[in-house]
């Protein structure tokens, strides 16, 4: 067995203790054995939404039905659409512990709590936590530097699967090694930036739902994978305002579960390459360009075998899609970026972009999307922010077919206080799976979805933990 195999099936059990000191931080109690110099900053929330399709259905679809039976957890999933009060309550915490003179070390916790005012089988708790230990020069000389960080994330991570849809949160640990030598001096005024990462990614589902009976939950399947990645950036300023960076990444995923995709996770085993050159221009003071153009070049360890999904046909019955994946895909990503700040209350932002990468089941993912975000303060107490993104996804190497989304928002902001504030806002949602769409599968599918919520927030400081 490698090293760095054994070293993480040992940062479970490590970094669970993550786990628990992010909850008992969350709860206002001191984590064994740490204890900060600093204050603690905390955070509290209370939020109550309206969502009119908590399981993302569309009128078009049918109950799936096997041998004449009702698929388990499918009984609402008939095209009938299911509305819900829901309350989203949670209690954050962040300090620095005091480890040692070799590291310094960063701990967040918040754990959260959603309600369902009918459908009470889907309430679950959430937690999200970050510990992170990093060198000091002590340890290793600038400009050298180590890190270690354990996460626990909680949100949807589908690409199929609409921001915020509380209905299927999920729960995934990502615990993360990273070698760097930053700033090295190369030619001229440029200068290197080296990097290794070792991760390890576990999904971990519904993990803390608090009812286990099946009800109408729809329960999405994750993957788990090891990625070795090593990266190099060349940094050179051309000018004040100019920039311009040429990166690249080589990263090598083993993949330890395969998300329910129907072949060994063996199949998804892969290496990428991303060469890319990048541009930052500060054409004015109050406008910025920026820009990033690379190749995503995919090579599977093994020949795809044809990978087949569970899918629900048009009468309502199950049925099978199968696919045959290309061994060597390619594709362009892009990014493009607009920053503009009239005056000193008002920010507008355009990002367009396309990516190549990978969606919670261990599947390459394709994306596209252009998103237009605008904020201003109305006056000292009062922000209003407005947003839209439209987005292409497709499980492949071309975006031919592909499932299309709109995401609009706006929202308001009132500062009761320096630390207080009240928030109101509306979301929309549109997805059409189109022809590239696995129709009725649970990972591609159209639907329409409106969310209205009202909340309050806060955050105070107290004496450092002891």
């Amino acid at each position: 067995m490698s090293s760095a195999r054994s070293c993480f099936i040992a940062i479970p059990s490590i970094f669970s203790r993550t786990v628990i000191a992010g909850v008992l931080l969350s709860l206002g109690l001191t984590p064994p054995g740490m204890a900060s110099a600093e204050p603690v900053v905390w955070s509290v929330g209370l939020q109550q939404a309206y969502d009119d399709n908590i399981f993302l259905e569309d009128p078009s679809r049918f109950t799936p039905v096997v041998d004449g039976e009702v698929l388990d957890g499918a009984e609402n999933f008939d095209g009938v659409k299911n509305d819900d009060f829901i309350t989203n309550i949670s209690l954050g915490a962040s300090f620095a512990p005091q480890v040692s003179s070799y590291f310094q070390a960063g701990l967040t916790g918040r754990v959260g709590g959603i309600l369902f005012n009918e459908l009470s089988d889907q309430n679950r708790l959430t937690l999200d936590s970050n510990l992170t230990f990093r060198s000091t020069p002590r340890l290793l000389p600038e400009p050298y530097s180590l890190s270690v960080t354990s996460a626990l994330s909680s949100g949807q991570g589908a690409a199929g699967v609409a921001p915020g849809t509380a209905a299927l949160q999920q729960q995934w640990h990502d615990a993360t090694l990273n070698l760097s030598a930053n700033g090295l001096r190369f030619i001229e005024r440029s200068t290197v930036t080296l990097g290794y990462n070792l991760q390890r990614h576990d999904f971990l589902g519904e993990l803390f739902l608090t009812s286990r009976e099946p009800g109408d939950r729809q329960e999405i399947q994750g993957a788990d994978f090891i990625n070795n990645s090593v990266t190099s950036s060349v940094q050179y300023p051309i000018s004040d305002r100019l920039s311009a960076a040429f990166d690249n990444n080589i990263s090598y995923f083993t993949f330890t579960s395969n998300g329910g995709i129907g072949t060994d996770a063996s199949a998804l085993d892969r290496f990428t390459y991303n060469p890319a050159v990048g541009v930052n221009y500060a054409t004015t003071q109050r406008t910025r360009l920026s820009g990033r153009v690379g190749l995503d070049i995919t090579r599977f360890q093994d020949e795809p075998v044809p990978q087949s999904f569970p899918i629900i046909l048009p009468d309502g019955t199950q049925g099978i899609s199968t696919t045959a994946p290309d061994q060597t895909p390619t594709n362009l990503f892009y990014m493009i970026a607009f920053n503009f700040t009239p005056d000193e209350r008002t920010a507008l932002n355009a990002v367009l972009n396309q990516t190549a990468g990978v969606d919670i089941t261990g599947n390459r993912v394709l994306t596209q999307s252009l998103a237009v975000n605008g904020s201003r303060a109305i006056t000292d107490v009062i922000a209003a922010t407005l947003g839209g993104a439209y987005t292409q996804f497709s499980f492949g190497n071309s975006l031919s077919g592909a499932t299309d989304r709109v995401d609009l928002s706006a929202s308001l902001r009132y500062s009761l206080s320096n630390a207080i504030a009240l928030s109101l806002g509306y979301n929309f949602t549109t997805q059409n799976a189109g022809d590239g769409g696995v129709a009725g599968s649970f990972q591609n599918f159209d639907f329409e979805s409106n969310r209205v919520f009202v909340g309050i927030d806060g955050g105070f400081l107290t004496l450092p933990l002891r």
